[in-house]
């Protein structure tokens, strides 16, 4: 955790000498020779007498580096020298040694050798004030000066950036002024010392005031992917920067010129990919990079290699050690134009892959080559979807693949308006016409012209809702039960399940909900246990359009007049945005209802915010206990059909 950082803090903090291991072959005698250069005009015996009296200490950075460079054998030869620098009457550590847990663990048993054991501790993610001293401290040994000079805009736009990640990484609306108490849930990413050297690169900006501003209202759908391209920026800086330790270790011992061709093809962010993922038990991945370095070099490469890559700052162990890091290896995967060329099974490949976490919706998006619409194949909608609902508690996802169009569309989103930059959306490839989803599934609309598989998790039972819209052609459900709930946060929104054609599944299937408003179904010819579910008689109200798109229209009816909420003083409101983007976000039949109800005068739009016509509804025959009745294609049929007779709903071609 930030190892390198940490020796050259305590070597400032104590005024004392360090030196970097990884620069030099370590062996019997190199200390004191190393020493004899570094300590330019203090002779060697003085500088010996203070670390043995104590007013002087020894900081030996890059243990790992010295023990690949040199090997394990000279490394212990090179800690016997350290034997002449201790008094053991002398209490305090005065010889401090850092390097990654592998190699600490190797040089923690080769001083039990010598008889000089030593104390081991584990360096802890920086807190806030110290991660944000350490981007200023980073600044000020650069050329950039601005964050002296604007101190104050420059705060603010490091908190914000701080707490723009720490949202990505928590799933939480986190403000600035919040951060600080938040920053426990995030200091194992944030206070990583090579996450803060990419922000500090980051945040070298011209002119601070104006990149908080922009950073504060951006809502473009081109500034909606900065949290995945912000962690991306920081995960392919660790990458580089690991490469470019092997550049100057590996290289070196191999005679490769530190910036020639072949120097360029050593553990790129690609090679590193493969070899991590096969680490942490990825099947099938070929390790035949850099194809550069002919044989005889490729065969010591590989032997030298083998310590870097345990020892990675993304893996802890057999696993990678956070799930940023998980999750930007699976994205690539799946979306690099080379990572087919590591492996010789890719089915095998792929199902052996970490599996999903809050980030790898982001990913995908973020490693989209900039200025193009993102791309996912269909069938990774349901992984996108899974991983935007674990990092985020607010979070929508609606689906859409129309007949007559090649692509599909998948949108994810966030409730909270502070969240609203955080919106994802994709075109969906490959799309062979079946959509399989996974449950449990909440807070989603799939809207399909084809085939859709509503699968089970872990058990044989399917979860659906709150406020879940399955609508398709066919639908197949593969589970032994299926559980519908509602939920009064989402307005007691039912569960519904419309197929023009059918639904298939298993005979037994059970199906168990907890009140009148948690499922409504429709499709041709249903088995008994729907038969509660089913829409009442008066769907034939439409019979001029599809039963389809008729129960489309009640559930697009209900949820938009069910989001008023009342006031004191004026009739009931809502934001304009959470209708127009949530609620409506796109779908062409809730578009259309919307603007019915404008066209009547239900609705009206004010400013910001549309507000509730309780005259004109009353003058329609509805009364809000229609609205929120327990069959609402009962209650809401006279007014439906007044919708869809609007020219604002008639003149769309739906059907």
């Amino acid at each position: 955790m930030g190892k390198s950082e940490a020796a050259k803090g305590i070597s400032k903090l104590l005024n004392t000498l360090y030196i970097d291991l990884s620069k030099i072959h370590v062996g019997n005698g190199t200390l004191i020779g190393e020493l004899t250069r570094a300590l330019d005009v203090m002779p060697l015996q003085e500088f010996r007498d203070q670390v043995r009296n104590g007013t002087a200490t020894l900081v030996l950075d890059s243990t790992d580096e010295a023990q690949l460079r040199s090997g394990f054998e000279n490394f212990s030869q090179f800690l016997k020298d350290l034997d002449w620098f201790i008094d053991s009457s002398v209490r305090g550590p005065r010889i401090v040694l850092l390097g990654r847990s592998d190699s600490i663990s190797l040089t923690e048993i080769a001083l039990k050798l010598i008889d000089r054991p030593a104390p081991v501790i584990e360096l802890q993610p920086l807190g806030f004030q110290q991660s944000t001293s350490f981007i200023d401290t980073t600044l000020s040994a650069s050329s950039y000066e601005l964050h002296r000079t604007h101190s104050e805009p420059f705060a603010r736009l490091r908190d914000a950036v701080l707490a723009n990640l720490a949202e990505s990484l928590t799933g939480q609306s986190i403000s600035s002024v919040e951060l600080p108490s938040q920053w426990e849930g995030t200091e194992s990413f944030l206070g990583y010392p090579p996450v803060l050297l990419a922000l500090a690169e980051r945040l070298k900006v011209e002119n601070p005031q104006l990149e908080h501003a922009q950073l504060a209202a951006s809502t473009t759908s081109s500034s909606r992917r900065h949290g995945g391209d912000l962690l991306k920026g920081v995960v392919e800086y660790i990458l580089d920067r690991e490469s470019a330790k092997v550049r100057e270790s590996i290289g070196e011992s191999l005679g490769i010129l530190p910036l020639g061709t072949e120097a360029r093809s050593l553990y790129t962010r690609d090679e590193q990919a493969a070899r991590l993922l096969r680490h942490t038990g990825t099947n099938g991945v070929v390790l035949d990079r850099p194809a550069v370095l002919p044989e005889h070099d490729r065969v010591r490469y590989e032997e030298q290699i083998q310590g870097f890559v345990p020892d990675h700052p993304f893996v802890r162990g057999n696993a990678f050690s956070n799930p940023v890091f998980s999750d930007y290896m699976r994205a690539w995967a799946i979306t690099s134009p080379v990572s087919e060329l590591f492996t010789d099974n890719r089915s095998s490949f792929l199902s052996s892959l970490p599996p999903v976490g809050p980030f790898f919706a982001r990913f995908l998006a973020a490693l989209t080559t900039p200025g193009s619409e993102a791309e996912i194949p269909e069938d990774l909608v349901d992984d996108a979807i899974k991983s935007h609902f674990s990092g985020s508690s607010v979070a929508r996802a609606f689906y859409q693949h129309s007949e007559g169009h090649d692509d599909g569309h998948l949108r994810l989103l966030d409730e909270t308006p502070r969240l609203r930059d955080h919106d994802l959306n994709f075109r969906v490839v490959e799309a062979g016409g079946v959509l399989n989803v996974t449950g449990p599934l909440g807070r989603v609309v799939i809207v399909s012209d084809f085939g859709v598989i509503l699968r089970s998790g872990s058990t044989d039972q399917l979860e659906l809702g709150p406020d879940t819209v399955v609508i398709a052609h066919e639908i197949e459900i593969a589970a032994k039960v299926l559980r519908a709930v509602s939920s009064a946060e989402s307005g007691g929104s039912s569960s519904v399940v419309i197929a023009r054609d059918g639904v298939s599944h298993d005979r037994d299937l059970r199906v168990v909900t907890y009140g009148p408003r948690d499922l409504v179904i429709s499709w041709p010819d249903p088995w008994h246990q729907w038969n509660p579910y089913m829409v009442s008689a008066s769907m034939s109200m439409g019979r001029h359009i599809s039963r389809q798109l008729m129960t489309q229209v009640v559930v697009a009816v209900r949820k938009i007049l069910l989001s008023f909420r009342s006031s004191s003083r004026d009739a009931p409101a809502v934001s304009a945005d959470k209708v127009d983007r949530i609620l409506v976000g796109g779908n062409e039949v809730a578009e259309s209802v919307r603007d019915g109800l404008l066209e009547l005068g239900a609705i009206e739009h004010s400013g910001t915010q549309y507000r509730l016509g309780l005259n004109r509804l009353s003058e329609l025959g509805i009364s809000w206990g229609d609205v929120s009745s327990d069959d609402p294609f009962e209650s809401l049929a006279g007014l439906c059909e007044k919708v869809i007779s609007t020219q604002a709903f008639s003149s769309k071609e739906l059907r």
